[in-house]
């Protein structure tokens, strides 16, 4: 059945996109299976608010036209591979979903879709100094908060990218007077810590190896931290963004010796107004956000090639496995080692040491929402083997 539903997906065109109306390509009333998935549409952009200069675009259905900055850039078939030269602000609209990541420096850059916008937006440094990337949809200023006081207002124009660095790790809490959206890099001369930053929500959710940080937007907050071995760690910030190292969770569920990611070590934070980030892995640093679960989705598609994916989700899923020739490769089945109650599914797909190459183009479809973190795999045609990089998929 769910083989018959991939096949389905991949001949979506044939089931009403049509290459007339618009004077695009686009169908403006085609569907696939009944959802208007064809139309063109803002639904289908992507920003590249972190500033890659290379990025590759991949398509989720045949014959996708995908443009680049409102001009025709290619049209694209299932999971077929595009690369392009961009610019920072730059939006990528397609006819049907797609996927595109890229490089700028060393650091793997995530192109955002419109479901990352806020107006309020939280991140934590723990090692390096930070810079701020602040798309405006429609915000005007942004008020930027370190641990809990506002130290700067950055003036914002519609349609383009602030930059903004501050000294020193820290709390970051960012609150627009519109809406937005805001990429994260730490140490940025070495490119370092890059990651998409998102909304503070009541549940999130993410990897990490030997820490993790999480952090409220009100006094006195608690929450509790249940990672995958089933233990519960509760915390509390006695300051606004105060930060929480719980640096010993996941140990007694088996942190990877090397410091890799290990499906073990994830976690889920649930409070109010939380976010966070990983101490991700050994390899190189990295450091990545926690992820509201109402963002997670069942469709991802990574247009690099990759080490491993890992899933994880706050409840049982499976993924079925797709190469880029459309050919499924099995299964993955996210599991616990404990039936506690609050404790977060995961698996990994490919070796968490970093010996698995997996060619650009997977596709990987759960059978419910499911969060995505993928390592890029250094000598392909982007990005270093060090940045670990959320994959922001569609619900399809």
């Amino acid at each position: 059945m769910r083989l018959l539903t991939y096949i389905l997906f991949l001949l979506s065109p044939l089931f009403g996109f049509s290459q007339m109306n618009n004077g695009m390509g686009c169908s403006q009333s085609g569907t696939w299976m009944g959802s208007p998935h064809h139309t063109i549409s803002s639904r289908h952009t992507l920003y590249n608010v972190g500033g890659a200069t290379a990025a590759q675009v991949s398509s989720y259905i045949d014959n996708n036209i995908v443009f680049l900055n409102g001009q025709y850039l290619t049209r694209l078939d299932a999971q077929e591979v595009f690369s392009f030269n961009l610019s920072i602000g730059d939006s990528l609209t397609a006819c049907g979903p797609i996927a595109a990541s890229g490089e700028e420096g060393s650091a793997n850059v995530e192109l955002q879709p419109k479901y990352t916008i806020s107006n309020t937006f939280g991140t934590n440094s723990s090692r390096y100094d930070v810079d701020l990337n602040i798309y405006s949809v429609d915000a005007t200023a942004a008020r930027i908060f370190k641990n809990g006081v506002l130290i700067s207002t950055v003036p914002l124009v519609q349609n383009e990218v602030a930059i903004w660095t501050n000294t020193g790790a820290g709390k970051y809490f960012i609150q627009l007077d519109g809406d937005g959206m805001v990429y994260r890099r730490e140490n940025a001369q070495a490119n370092g810590d890059p990651t998409v930053v998102f909304k503070p929500s009541s549940e999130i959710i993410g990897w990490h190896s030997t820490a993790a940080y999480i952090a409220a937007t009100a006094n006195s907050s608690t929450f509790t931290f249940t990672p995958m071995d089933g233990n519960i760690y509760t915390g509390g910030t006695s300051t606004s963004y105060n930060i929480v190292n719980v640096s010993d969770v996941g140990t007694s569920g088996g942190t990877a010796s090397y410091g890799y990611y290990n499906p073990l070590v994830a976690g889920i934070a649930r409070g109010t107004d939380l976010f966070g980030a990983s101490r991700a892995d050994g390899d190189g640093g990295s450091n990545t956000a926690f992820l509201p679960t109402d963002l997670m989705t069942t469709h991802h598609l990574i247009s690099q090639p990759t080490e491993f994916v890992a899933f994880t989700s706050d409840s049982p899923a499976t993924i079925e496995v797709f190469n880029e020739n459309k050919v499924s490769q099995g299964f993955v089945t996210l599991t616990r080692n404990l039936n506690a109650t609050g404790a977060p599914y995961s698996a990994i797909y490919g070796s968490a040491n970093g010996q698995s190459n997996h060619p650009k183009g997977f596709l990987y479809i759960a059978d419910r929402p499911v969060h995505v973190i993928y390592q890029p795999k250094g000598g392909g045609s982007f990005a270093s083997d060090d940045d670990e990089t959320i994959s922001l998929g569609w619900n399809l």
